[in-house]
């Protein structure tokens, strides 16, 4: 740690008086101190470069990308045990060292789950409050290997985009997880849209298909019977549709297609699922996974790209900046079409390990006895959601609940002592940050003001 502190102020020292011989040699020799010091992590840094780019780019790449990553780990070992604003500048250098490391890995959300699936694949993952199912990493990985191969074996490539019209539920978000296997682009069509604005939607996005819940059957076959959508559009129904839509039982259709583990990605020409791994060769960290639209509160609603990338920004963000563990069981209240349900939350289990336990709609006077109900130890707020449970009258449920942190952005100075003294909830994390921005603000003191925050850019 004290060869780490003495290095930086020699590299300040070397740019503030570049022609200064000595501050060059202290820097140099500094420097290979730390290199012994730390060399069992410059061996790991060297190792994550993957093969084809230390063969194929010149030798000044990789010396600028060695040296970058170097340069994170440099502050955050410096930084990583101190307090205050310290600590937020090791959580930052953390979060880019990691999206770092997964861009050059090429990571996407899949290759996140499958690692963590081959982890733990008999933890529960997935727990609906509707049905009372609970699914383990195993069970979903095969839930969206068949997907993915159905999907496939439909003709749907890399750069389509298929809508997603469902309510909160599992299916929902392993939908998603599938369909980003083979490339395709989910759109996250808002439940409560009728008419216009849906077939706005689903247009904007330029649907090749959708899926729609069996809940909102009536809501799609209004839209479809109004001649709203114009375009050729295949019709899957999670259930039974009626007979006056043309549709395929997606729920009938998936018990036969395969759940085995799409092929691995290789260049063997002679191989039959050679145009799957040419396909899957080039779903990269910066291609999209997502469409995820804005509430359309000026105008109509619009599509915001979420690239594999921006998705493990958000949620690893959350994950490192409020310390949510794999044994942590989140409670998912808010809509899975937005962000804070659909990528921070089950983020929280796709990339994380964690189990998500999901209800289709928010219930103020149901929240504590769920979260006692299902051992619940973290939830989310947003808006007025905290409001709204002050407001209800006091229950045994509200003292025998296990959340110890409720993170999301909108808790009211007016409201945040007395939510804390009465429920009391451990942590409180407040965060700042649209669909469609390139930056965010995060409270990670804990305090009961909003200004203590750190700015966290997010990549496009």
């Amino acid at each position: 740690m004290c060869i780490g502190r003495l290095l930086l102020a020699s590299l300040f020292l070397f740019i503030a008086f570049p022609q200064c011989q000595y501050s060059l040699k202290a820097f140099l020799f500094l420097l290979v101190l730390w290199l012994y010091q730390n060399r069992k992590t410059c061996r790991i840094i060297w190792e994550t470069l993957p093969r084809d780019i230390k063969i194929a780019r010149s030798g000044q790449y990789v010396a600028r990308e060695s040296a970058t990553f170097l340069l994170y780990y440099l502050c955050l070992t410096i930084f990583s045990e101190r307090g205050g604003p310290f600590r937020g500048i090791a959580l930052l250098t953390d979060i880019q060292l990691r999206l770092k490391i997964h861009q050059f890995k090429n990571s996407t959300l899949s290759s996140f789950f499958d690692s963590v699936a081959k982890r733990r694949p008999d933890h529960v993952a997935l727990v609906d409050i509707a049905s009372g199912r609970e699914l383990t990493f195993a069970e979903t990985a095969q839930f969206a290997n068949a997907v993915a191969n159905y999907f496939y074996e439909q003709g749907f490539r890399k750069g389509d985009v298929v809508g997603l019209f469902c309510q909160n539920c599992p299916e929902y978000a392993m939908l998603s997880l599938g369909l980003s296997k083979i490339g395709v682009i989910t759109a996250m069509i808002n439940s409560n849209l009728r008419l216009d604005t849906l077939a706005f939607s689903l247009h904007t996005a330029t649907c090749t298909a959708v899926i729609v819940g069996e809940n909102l059957i009536p809501a799609f076959c209004d839209v479809f019977s109004s001649g709203r959508i114009q375009s050729p559009m295949k019709i899957y129904v999670y259930g039974k549709g009626p007979n006056e839509l043309p549709h395929v039982n997606l729920m009938e259709a998936l018990k036969s297609a395969s759940r085995e583990k799409p092929p691995p990605v290789s260049m063997d020409f002679s191989s039959r699922y050679f145009i799957f791994e040419v396909l899957t060769y080039h779903i990269t960290s910066l291609g999209t996974l997502f469409y995820i639209f804005t509430s359309g509160t000026t105008g109509m609603p619009k599509a915001a790209k979420i690239t594999h990338a921006r998705y493990f920004m958000m949620a690893y963000g959350c994950h490192r900046a409020y310390g949510i563990t794999e044994q942590d069981r989140l409670y998912i209240t808010m809509p899975m079409y937005h962000t804070a349900a659909g990528v921070v939350g089950i983020g929280q289990t796709f990339l994380c390990g964690s189990t998500c336990v999901i209800r289709h709609k928010f219930s103020a006077s149901q929240f504590w006895a769920d979260c006692v109900k299902y051992r619940c130890t973290v939830s989310q707020y947003i808006g007025e959601i905290c409001r709204y449970l002050l407001m209800q009258p006091p229950s045994v449920a509200e003292s025998q609940h296990q959340v110890r942190l409720m993170f999301g952005n909108g808790m009211r100075p007016q409201i945040w002592k007395e939510f804390v003294r009465r429920f009391k909830v451990a942590q409180i994390g407040e965060f700042y940050g649209s669909t469609e921005g390139n930056t965010s603000l995060g409270n990670i003191t804990a305090a009961d003001r909003a200004s203590d925050a750190r700015v966290l850019r997010k990549p496009k």
